[in-house]
Formats: structure tokens, C-alpha cells, sequence
């Protein structure tokens, strides 16, 4: 299964395993990329 670590940049957290939601196969290490993007991404301001 495709593994990255990501920093989360949301000042209240993460209480969720988004990871999970995405299949093995086609396309998954671009997912996870974007994934990663998103929760490095500070949303609350």
C-alpha cells in the first residue's frame, strides 16, 4: 500500500484517517500526493 507522512497544518487538527478512503492500484500515489497537499494546505483561515 502506496505510504506518505504529511504535517497537518490545520491549527484544530485532524480526526480522520483520509488515507483509508483511498484504494490500492492505478493512481493511488498521485492521490496520496494530492492528499497531502490538501491537509499541508492550513483551511482555517
Amino acid at each position: 500500500m502506496p505510504e506518505r507522512k504529511a504535517i497537518v497544518a490545520s491549527a484544530s487538527g485532524l480526526h480522520a484517517r483520509p488515507a483509508a478512503l483511498f484504494a490500492q492500484g492505478a493512481g493511488a500515489e498521485e492521490a496520496l500526493d494530492k492528499l497531502v497537499v490538501l491537509v499541508e494546505t492550513d483551511l482555517d483561515r
